[in-house]
């Protein structure tokens, strides 16, 4: 049986994972309410990859769980398995190349889904993904992902804007922000804004986009 590549090194990265975990509350837009948290350690296994492992909790319906992610050297994603605790969502991902595949279930329904994705780069999430691309000092990217609520795939882009001052917290940060959303016609129906910081590319914060945002916990 061929296991998918994170499993033959999940042992070892948490073994050898090193440095402070990266925090990122979600909060709804209007009242302000605690509605997602995501704790995300990262470990380098390679020269050219690393294991991201993150804690999730859903604190409006009460449910945890676990992503474990395997990227390469410009954050683009090799595979990825998200588990619920005592739930109903368990899937993995994989990039063979050209094609991205996602196979278990969601919510209780079977998921065996194949996405042509070509030789752009893949991000299983944006936030993640586009840490390198602000690290890179390029202007602009082409690349794919999938909507976490049923994990269709779509082409995106991203620009690179303007470095700002921000506040995060109560902390000051020099940031880079970035606009990217759906591409060719489909551009107007979905466009974000996410800040990283320009020290290191880390995601700090999103715009508010149909009712939350998200923000880095400083620490």
């Amino acid at each position: 049986m061929k296991y998918p590549r994170w499993v033959l090194i999940l042992a070892s990265a948490a073994a050898l994972a090193k440095g402070p975990p990266l925090v990122v509350n979600t909060y709804d837009a209007d009242s302000g309410e605690l509605v997602t948290t995501t704790t995300r350690q990262t470990t380098q296994v390679s020269a050219t990859s690393a294991v991201l492992i993150t804690k999730w909790q859903d604190h409006r319906e009460g449910k945890t769980g676990t992503q474990t992610v395997l990227v390469d050297a410009n954050s683009s994603t090799l595979s990825w398995k998200l588990t619920e605790d005592g739930g109903d969502t368990d899937y993995v991902g994989e990039r063979d190349g050209d094609t991205v595949t996602v196979r278990g279930s969601l919510r209780g329904e079977a998921v065996d889904k194949e996405h042509d994705v070509g030789d752009l780069a893949f991000y299983h999430s944006p936030a993640v993904g586009l840490e390198a691309f602000v690290r890179s000092g390029a202007q602009k990217i082409e690349f794919y992902t999938v909507r976490p609520d049923d994990l269709s795939c779509h082409k995106m882009k991203a620009e690179r804007k303007d470095s700002e001052e921000i506040t995060v917290g109560d902390v000051d940060v020099q940031a880079v922000r970035v606009k990217w959303g759906l591409t060719g016609l489909r551009s107007a129906f979905y466009k974000r804004t996410f800040w990283f910081r320009e020290a290191d590319g880390v995601f700090l914060r999103s715009n508010k986009s149909r009712g939350i945002y998200s923000e880095l916990v400083p620490g």
